[in-house]
């Protein structure tokens, strides 16, 4: 049984760390891979800001579509188009949030550093 935990642990160890250097992302969200510039954080910091500020404006209509989406549900007959409407409306939403918010960290990033930004663009959906 020794053995075996031996030949495990060495294993381990030549398999653990197979990634290069640039793949050190730990955080969802966090930017810091990208060394931005002194000037380009005070900009991403308004852009986030305003990101933060529309995704909870987004939350609340959620909320709202899923009371909304009871409500239709309790009633005698189920409209199913205006089920269909409220979840596109929601769809479009959170579709021109994201389109904002990459749209202006575009505009603020180099071409080196929006490279880097598409390997975790997945991120930054709106869920």
């Amino acid at each position: 049984m020794k053995y075996l935990w031996i030949v495990l642990l060495l294993f381990t160890f030549l398999f653990a760390d197979d990634h290069k250097e640039e793949h050190h992302h730990y955080y969802s969200k966090d930017l810091t891979y990208l060394n931005l510039s002194h000037e380009q954080q005070r900009s991403i910091k308004k852009v986030l800001k305003e990101y933060r500020k529309e995704l909870k404006m987004y939350r609340e209509l959620k909320e709202n579509t899923i009371g909304s989406k009871q409500k239709l549900f309790e009633q005698e007959r189920f409209d199913q188009n205006a089920l269909i409407t409220l979840d596109i409306k929601l769809a479009q939403k959170a579709a021109q949030i994201e389109a904002n918010f990459l749209t202006n960290i575009h505009t603020i990033l180099t071409k080196e550093q929006r490279k880097l930004f598409i390997k975790h663009i997945d991120e930054w959906e709106i869920e």
